[in-house]
């Protein structure tokens, strides 16, 4: 897949562990803003020396690399939920988040932008799903969903190659589903 982020994204990984992610995301784009928000204490602390050595390799190299930011925190809290709003690219890796997780962001990306992007390590709506008067109000009936299969040679946190779903925010079919119910 080829990089189609420009400087007018933002990036956000929910969840960013070790911070990896965003800093890949950050020396290959020229994001505006690459973010990642991290709850557990551990890999949290390991992302501040990442941050510390990502930046003296970049340096050392003579590279340039997007603005980022690597925190602490929640990213079901209510503060983070302007940030995921604003954001045209999210990752989430939700492979282990249970159904209450999953429930809460499909409610925050209700919110999103036309056109903003989630890739996810689980689908947040059926790949087949069809809109009906019965559940017009669930976050799938304004994402165009599709499966990205892995690449040879990918790695993943699992030692086996993982698929990843791509949602792209579009209210365009659920406008013409409204339109022939009224």
């Amino acid at each position: 897949m080829q990089s189609r982020l420009h400087d007018e994204d933002t990036f956000i990984d929910l969840g960013s562990g070790v911070g990896q992610v965003v800093l890949q995301v950050a020396s290959s784009t020229p994001c505006k803003l690459c973010y990642g928000i991290e709850k557990a204490d551990v890999p949290y602390l390991y992302s501040v020396q990442m941050d510390v050595n990502f930046n003296k390799w970049m340096q050392w190299y003579g590279k340039t690399f997007s603005e980022y930011k690597l925190e602490k925190g929640d990213f079901l809290s209510e503060e983070m939920r302007e940030r995921i709003n604003k954001a045209s690219i999210i990752f989430v890796n939700n492979f282990a988040f249970g159904p209450s997780v999953d429930h809460q962001l499909k409610e925050r990306f209700a919110n999103l932008k036309e056109g903003a992007k989630i890739v996810s390590s689980k689908a947040f709506c059926p790949l087949n799903f069809k809109i009906t008067n019965r559940n017009l109000n669930d976050v799938g009936s304004i994402m165009r969903v599709q499966e990205i299969k892995p690449m040879g040679g990918s790695v993943s946190w699992t030692g086996k190659p993982v698929t990843y779903y791509l949602h792209t925010i579009d209210r365009t079919q659920r406008g013409a589903i409204l339109t022939d119910f009224m």
